[in-house]
């Protein structure tokens, strides 16, 4: 799986997909946003996906919403950066399907 080093003025974080039940909830509240295709709606799906990334390795110091929020209106690129982000969270979401498909389980009467 990859990791996106950020530089914000002159503190580093670590974008990681990495804690499975931290990416099903983050994308639990990405489907619920609106279908809309505006900015706000844009912003706000790029905020949940930054939040999900950084909380791996970032949980005790998370940038506020208002950090993120300037993050995801100034990002060079944001397109790419936010495909780069979704391929992040579709290996989780792969992983995890596969998963699901090789552990079976049983009841066994006696």
């Amino acid at each position: 799986m990859g990791r996106i080093k950020l530089k914000f003025y002159d503190k580093t974080y670590i974008i990681e997909y990495a804690n499975r039940i931290e990416v099903k909830e983050y994308f639990a509240q990405l489907s619920k946003l609106s279908k809309k295709d505006d900015i706000e709606s844009s912003v706000k799906a790029l905020v949940i996906l930054l939040k999900a990334g950084l909380v791996e390795h970032h949980k005790n110091d998370m940038p506020s919403d208002k950090d993120l929020e300037i993050w995801a209106t100034s990002i060079p690129n944001t397109q790419k950066f936010y495909e780069q982000l979704m391929s992040m969270v579709q290996d989780v979401v792969s992983l995890i399907e596969d998963d699901t498909k090789n552990l079976k389980w049983e009841v066994e009467n006696n």
